[in-house]
């Protein structure tokens, strides 16, 4: 099977190595720099907290639980930083607050109730007198991930299974033929067959 995947970013080289660990031949066309794109100005928070319906909360958890994941396959997830996230509001947010952190309980994801000095425990510069005496709510499995790090982890894995990665090579259309989409033509006048 050949597959192209169009764009060098988190996304790109996600798919890129699963498809190339599937046995695919795989092409990637990275119209800029690898990375230069969304994945370039992106925090990339791996959370689930604010996420509903449902649906979606389960979508971004199991994200959570793939990057969670990847330390089996890898080894090491340097690109992956955890510790958490804090969150505390203004009295007149505290009800969605304290329904928010019931919620996320009730769906089984970790949330739970600190005390200031377990705050200061986590962030020392955090200005105590900022928070007052309001609830502080905790996600402990959350983190962030460094995209520039992430995808030459993946791109550099989905090469050693034979992946092709080239960059400044825009698409520039694509090739449909009995309704199926069968390639891309470049910018350039390349052409790829997938």
């Amino acid at each position: 099977m050949r597959i192209i995947v169009i764009g060098a970013g988190v996304m790109g080289a996600s798919v890129a190595y699963r498809a190339a660990l599937a046995g695919a031949s795989v092409t990637v066309l990275e119209a800029g720099r690898i990375g230069g794109g969304t994945s370039s100005c992106s925090f990339a928070w791996t959370n689930s907290n604010e996420k509903t319906p449902r649906s979606y909360y389960e979508l971004n958890l199991a994200g959570m639980k793939a990057h969670a994941a990847l330390a089996d396959e890898f080894g090491a997830t340097p690109w992956w930083h955890g510790g958490g996230c804090v969150d505390w509001v203004p009295e007149a947010e505290r009800a969605d607050l304290q329904a928010k952190v019931e919620r996320l309980q009730a769906w089984g994801y970790a949330a739970e109730w600190i005390t200031p000095r377990q705050l200061l425990e986590l962030e020392p510069d955090i200005d105590p007198a900022q928070i007052g005496d309001g609830p502080i709510a905790y996600y402990p499995d959350e983190g962030w991930l460094d995209p520039v790090v992430y995808i030459g982890a993946m791109l550099g894995a989905a090469r050693s299974r034979g992946a092709t990665v080239l960059q400044a090579t825009r698409v520039a259309e694509t090739i449909v033929q009995g309704g199926r989409m069968t390639g891309v033509k470049t910018a350039d006048g390349g052409r790829f067959e997938a």
